[in-house]
């Protein structure tokens, strides 16, 4: 089994501060604001990598085949996380819409408590 390096704090993660709030306040609404300093901020680091995970697969599906291969290109060579990200967002039609789409599906799949 191949063992995925995760970076230590959020601090290392390329996280933008909209989708840090985000999953914040979905923690908050989950009742998270409970637990430990330290376990809350490695939750939200689960939390973050799963959503850049579901946004690149959301951005990906929604590219035509040519910007699908320029940015398998860009990442077997290594390119940076700023420049791969510039690359998705100018080849979306609508880049606000897959966000949003992602951000329903994390509110659907991650519902706070009742």
């Amino acid at each position: 089994m191949q063992q995925q390096i995760r970076p230590a704090t959020l601090k290392d993660y390329p996280v933008s501060s909209d989708v840090r709030k985000f999953l914040e306040n979905l923690m908050e609404a989950a009742g998270m604001n409970i637990v430990p300093p330290k376990l809350r901020g490695n939750m939200l680091l689960e939390l973050a990598a799963l959503f850049d995970s579901k946004m690149t697969i959301e951005a990906i599906v929604h590219m035509n085949r040519d910007a699908q291969d320029g940015l398998i290109k860009m990442v077997e060579s290594g390119r940076s996380q700023k420049e791969i990200n510039d690359f998705v967002i100018n080849n979306l039609d609508d880049v606000s819409h897959v966000f949003e789409k992602v951000c329903e599906d994390f509110r659907r799949d991650y519902p706070a408590r009742n």
